[in-house]
């Protein structure tokens, strides 16, 4: 059975509650994962004793390193029902397939459960722990040369990623995940009200201009024109080696999808303004906000030469990146869309170039 509140769905599942709000709704946790279970379930599948401690945990997971004699070897981490089987089947898969085809240091799983008909009643995998301190812990103490040499080890791991190519889009999944699958269960489809129809037609307006029938590539031809993108790629996601700074493992594959190539962008860490190239005063001590974007900026460009590439997308794909950016506000904030789509038509007919300013302020 679900409940709908305000129009979003709210399933019936063990330990997820949510929140809502006029932005949308956020999931929470209503209660923990029992530890005695955990450590009952981690023992059972490494066959000897262990110790548990709480690493930490957001909106969707909770981690615990697992200790053997000792020496912590293993994380398990459970998972909050949000998308019950898809999202945990997906990752280990990801996971699997990104161990066996390229040299990106991920996590090595051991053993998972994608459903929560388990003593602990929740989804979980048990899987490698990452050496290394996360990127954020050191980020703003490495100075702009290490810096440099960071952006460009995690670029050409990421170009590992580029090098796959699918023919549709979508997430990865074992083949034995999947049996007889027809569908997502639990999907609730919400009629749209005039508000929303207002939204639809004005998409479908403007929708030719930004995507516009292409003469087919090579890529589209042979059906390999989808890649493989890490959408929250920030630095706590990132571990490195405290000493030489050298990448560790890079983790959170949960949300990782096959894309067209225009939405592939800057790794999230690297999100950020164009500002004036003068390098601005750094104050002993301290990293002012005016230096960092300074640094973000100088930081993409070295991302782009070691992709071998520019992501200083053509004005196409600006405005592609940022028609999506707007669809996705329409399930947000309803009076913040109007306003965008308002606008957005404005430009349209005003210049056919809707893309030469941002969103309104």
């Amino acid at each position: 059975m679900l409940n709908l509140e305000n129009g979003y769905p709210a399933p019936n599942r063990h330990g997820l509650g949510w929140n809502f709000d006029s932005c949308g709704s956020e999931p929470f946790w209503t209660v923990n994962p029992d530890v005695e279970v955990i450590q009952r379930t981690a023992e059972k599948y490494l066959g000897q004793p262990i110790e548990l401690e709480f690493l930490g945990g957001g909106l969707y997971n909770k981690a615990y390193a697992v200790s053997v004699d000792g020496v912590s070897k293993f994380v398990f981490r459970v998972a909050l029902p949000v998308h019950p089987h898809y999202k945990t089947a997906s990752e280990v898969a990801t996971l699997e397939f990104i161990g066996n085809h390229t040299r990106i240091p991920v996590p090595r799983v051991y053993y998972y459960d994608s459903t929560s008909e388990n003593d602990l009643h929740f989804e979980w995998i048990l899987m490698d722990l990452v050496k290394g301190v996360r990127l954020a812990e050191v980020w703003n103490d490495m100075g702009i040369e290490r810096m440099s040499d960071s952006v460009t080890e995690v670029a050409t791991l990421l170009n590992q990623l580029r090098e796959l190519r699918f023919s549709h889009i979508g997430s990865l999944y074992r083949r034995d995940d999947l049996p007889g699958e027809e569908g997502m269960k639990d999907a609730v489809f919400i009629p749209l009200d005039e508000k929303f129809r207002m939204y639809e037609r004005a998409h479908y307006e403007i929708l030719p201009e930004i995507f516009p029938k292409d003469p087919p590539d090579s890529e589209m031809e042979n059906g390999t024109q989808f890649r493989l993108y890490h959408p929250d790629l920030h630095e706590n996601n990132i571990f490195i080696d405290p000493e030489t700074f050298t990448v560790t493992g890079i983790i959170d594959w949960e949300s990782v999808a096959t894309i067209p190539g225009w939405m592939d962008h800057y790794p999230k860490y690297l999100d950020g303004i164009d500002v004036d190239d003068e390098q601005p005063t750094l104050t002993v001590g301290e990293l002012s906000d005016e230096w960092l974007d300074w640094a973000l900026m100088q930081l993409r460009r070295v991302h782009d030469e070691a992709s071998g590439r520019s992501n200083a997308n053509s004005p196409g794909d600006v405005l592609k990146f940022k028609f999506k950016d707007y669809f996705d506000m329409i399930f947000r904030k309803g009076e913040y869309a109007t306003c965008l789509f308002e606008e957005i038509l404005q430009r349209k007919r005003a210049s056919g170039c809707p893309h030469t300013q941002g969103p309104p302020t």
